[in-house]
């Protein structure tokens, strides 16, 4: 297909169903998107990849895209927890931080991906140690750079069995009741932090359901990652992207 078709079918409306339908088949024909990315972004719900399908499978429950995600690969992963870290609200109270940390954090882990090699992902190893003592301790002080410390470790992860431990224990973290303004004393999420056991992973997934704005934010990443779109940073935007909102 032509390139100009292409960017024309871009330029149109992306809440219209099925011009986003009609843009994806056509990338898909251009050698743009595999057949299983289209198949994976539709399994996530997103309703373009859906009606570009002929048959398009279901979608994915929270307890299946839990499990699912890290089978994807460390890719899929880090653009999901990216998502959570990237949305407006927590990049705008990670750019009052006084401490670097978060952004270095923020900033390896989009190099990871950008760079596709061992030292980059080295680089996100690195950001995602660093011991800052009150990630755990205190979320409702650090839940941003919390987010954007999840991103660095699953992007230097090597391994399916430690993605997997990064992602439950990522999540496991994120759905804290302190953090997503629900009555802690409600008996459903009377769980504090602890190092998450695997044979603990239903409680986190059973969390995720209730937890649909993080989700959705989750989901958003996974389909990102499936629809090889970019993101919306790059590594080195990071610091001034941060400064600009700090000014706002």
């Amino acid at each position: 297909m032509a390139d100009g078709h292409l960017r024309d079918l871009e330029r149109r409306d992306p809440s219209d169903v099925g011009a986003a339908a009609e843009l994806l088949r056509a990338r898909q024909r251009a050698g743009e998107l595999s057949a299983a990315g289209l198949e994976a972004a539709a399994s996530l719900g997103h309703p373009g990849a859906r009606a570009a399908l002929v048959d398009p499978p279901p979608t994915l429950s929270s307890d299946a895209f839990f499990a699912l995600a890290p089978s994807w690969g460390w890719e899929a992963v880090t653009r999901a927890l990216l998502a959570v870290a990237l949305a407006p609200r927590n990049a705008r109270a990670l750019a009052g931080y006084q401490s670097r940390l978060y952004r270095l954090a923020l900033a390896a882990a989009l190099e990871a991906l950008e760079a596709q090699d061992d030292d980059a992902r080295h680089g996100a190893h690195e950001a995602g140690q660093v011991d800052v003592p009150f990630v755990y301790a205190r979320w409702r002080d650090s839940q941003e750079g919390l987010y954007a410390l999840s991103a660095a470790r699953a992007a230097a992860v090597r391994d399916r069995e430690d993605l997997t431990w990064t992602w439950s224990e990522s999540l496991h973290a994120m759905l804290h009741a302190s953090l997503l303004g629900v009555d802690a004393d409600d008996p459903r999420w009377a769980l504090r932090y602890t190092p998450l056991a695997h044979d603990a992973v239903s409680t986190v997934a059973a969390r995720l359901a209730r937890a649909p704005a993080l989700e959705g934010l989750l989901r958003a990443g996974a389909t990102a990652w499936a629809l090889a779109e970019p993101l919306p940073l790059r590594a080195a935007e990071v610091d001034a992207h941060l400064d600009a909102l700090r000014g706002r």
